[in-house]
């Protein structure tokens, strides 16, 4: 059957928006121009001369992972990882442990099997509305969805239940994945953003299975990773039937790096098509009406802080109580492991805290809320007054700001957005997002918002703006994915 054509499909350019909020004092939004969408970082392992450095930390974080799907293959990594060294023996047992990990139950005939691929928390969370909307347009489809993490997992299994089969991906090794698509029998894998295995793209090459790049984005630092190995970059990106790119930018370095011409499309960023249902709004406000209490307290949301960034968030806040003294404070750590380790850092700067993970709703003394929980940020963007996204103060590149923006919440961010340029781009043009690159300055912008509401409002109406013009992209993902469904 001959291929599908890939067509170069690009968003549509969107007249300039205009926006007015509804402020005391009506107030007219900047334009902003719409189709443009955010930039990653791809994981990039440690070249040669670097791996012997990292070798502990990798294996530390692959029994970890592993230990959460199979504890008799937990238990046999632990034998080789008391090895002084990884002799060519160990080798072979670490694969032969992998080969024969528990995949989860053999798929059986009869149905055809689309398998998503979202390695962490982050590619999760942007792969659970394109499962859901598998499932509406091919209702005869098993769905198949595999992570890398605990974290993602999780959410998974907290968002799709037993609708999908859900189980850890192989690691790329030969017999490991030769092992998963007999047991899985692919007949699509769409693989979240950007993550390439040359053994998983190798294995469906040999089994016809097309793979496509689904929101793939690609940042100029990844890029220049990618460049390191350029024989390995080009030989994956040749086996990959389509890549998806989020913008043109992201298209062209796709191109840059080997991607024949003919397997690009740009159908946009599929976070932009984020849908706050009513079950979610309503959710939002019950928190705000909670954590503001009877007296209407200040509500500043910061999101995904990584370590080094709790302790600027802290002076800050310490800042804006001189002014604010009523201001609550959500601190949401980025990864789990982290909460007590926050917990601790706030009770040292003489915070009094709630902990949303022991269900324990702050009270009018207690100025921390720590948002120790799975699954909620969302609904807290919509129960804020202000939103700080964090991975923007350390060197991570950031995180996605097109949730706050969606909900009409004013964007805070540090100066790190290399990962989401495009995104922040957009946002700053429109008036919808700030960025502060010290505690001083965050404390000044969060103040100043806090005591104007008509700006803060304003502010929040251009986010949202933004957010409604780029929308579409998910259509355009699923009219590429059609063409390959069919044939």
């Amino acid at each position: 059957t001959a291929e599908p054509e890939v067509v170069h499909a690009e968003p549509d350019e969107l007249a300039p928006v205009k926006v007015e909020a509804q402020v005391e004092a009506e107030v007219e939004a900047a334009p902003t121009d719409a189709p443009t969408a955010e930039e990653p970082t791809a994981a990039i392992g440690p070249t040669p001369e670097e791996a012997p450095a990292q070798r502990k930390g990798w294996f530390s974080r692959l029994k970890e992972g592993l230990s959460k799907s199979s504890a008799k293959l937990a238990d046999g990594i632990s034998g080789i990882f008391t090895k002084r060294k990884l002799d060519d023996d160990a080798l072979e047992e670490l694969e032969e442990l992998l080969i024969t990990a528990d995949l989860g139950p053999a798929l059986g005939p009869g149905r055809r099997v689309i398998w998503v691929h979202a390695v962490s928390v982050g590619e999760t969370l942007a792969a659970l509305p394109l499962v859901r909307a598998l499932q509406r347009r091919y209702p005869e489809a098993r769905i198949v969805v595999t992570t890398m993490t605990p974290t993602g997992s999780a959410r998974v299994t907290a968002a799709l239940g037993d609708s999908v089969h859900h189980v850890y991906a192989p690691y790329d090794l030969p017999g490991a994945v030769d092992r998963f698509l007999r047991r899985i029998h692919p007949d699509l894998l769409v693989i979240m953003e950007t993550e390439l295995w040359p053994n998983i793209l190798a294995g469906c090459r040999r089994r016809n299975i097309p793979v496509m790049l689904a929101n793939a984005r690609l940042s100029a630092r990844s890029a220049t990773g990618y460049r390191r190995l350029a024989p390995l970059t080009r030989g994956m990106l040749g086996q990959l039937a389509v890549v998806a790119a989020q913008t043109r930018d992201d298209g062209e370095r796709f191109l840059a790096l080997g991607l024949p011409a003919e397997r690009l499309a740009v159908t946009g960023n599929i976070k932009f098509d984020v849908e706050i249902d009513a079950a979610r709004r309503g959710r939002a406000e019950a928190l705000g009406r909670e954590w503001r209490g009877p007296g209407g307290r200040p509500v500043w949301l910061v999101a995904s802080t990584h370590r080094g960034e709790d302790a600027m968030i802290l002076d800050a806040f310490a800042r804006v109580l001189e002014a604010h003294p009523r201001t609550l404070l959500v601190l949401v750590p980025r990864h789990p492991e982290r909460f007590d380790e926050v917990a601790r850092l706030c009770a040292q700067r003489g915070h009094r805290l709630a902990r949303r993970g022991a269900g324990e709703s702050p009270t009018e003394h207690q100025q921390v809320l720590l948002g120790d929980t799975m699954g909620e940020l969302p609904d807290f963007f919509g129960a804020c007054d202000l939103a700080f996204v964090g991975g923007s103060l350390v060197p991570v590149g950031g995180h996605n700001l097109i949730e706050p923006a969606a909900w009409g919440v004013p964007v805070l961010s540090g100066p790190s957005l290399f990962n989401f340029a495009e995104v922040a781009s957009l946002l700053e043009a429109a008036g919808g997002m700030r960025v502060c690159g010290a505690a001083e300055e965050i404390a000044a912008e969060v103040k100043r918002l806090l005591a104007d509401q008509s700006e803060r409002r304003l502010l929040g109406a251009r986010a949202r703006a933004v957010a409604e013009a780029n929308r579409g992209a998910m259509e355009r993902l699923l009219a590429l994915i059609d063409r390959w469904w069919a044939r």
